[in-house]
């Protein structure tokens, strides 16, 4: 159902239909600026407390679109790494109040 959306512009159109979806893990492999940028608005507030988000390309340098968009849209928030691969290269835990 996602794969089909260009989520550079068609997610508010899809929560619309789907209002009621809510996430407990999110991955982004994009690392365009306006796709995550776009995706962190409307997933995040969908994201469970508790929830993941993982990354393909945060902190990469062919990515540094996905970086920028993370840092605007999730300041101060701590970002994971995996120790046992390159990619994906990190997550975000949401706080549970948040």
């Amino acid at each position: 159902m996602l794969h089909e959306l260009d989520l550079s512009k068609d997610l508010p159109a899809f929560f619309d239909d789907y209002a009621h979806l809510q996430f407990k893990l999110v991955f982004l492999d994009c690392g365009l600026y306006k796709v995550v940028h776009h995706c962190i608005e409307h997933f995040w507030p969908r994201l469970t407390p508790g929830g993941i988000l993982l990354l393909d390309n945060i902190n990469h340098e062919t990515a540094p679109g996905e970086t920028q968009a993370v840092r605007e849209l999730l300041p101060g928030l701590p970002i994971r790494t995996f120790p046992f691969t390159q990619q994906p290269t990190g997550y975000i835990v949401k706080p549970m109040q948040g």
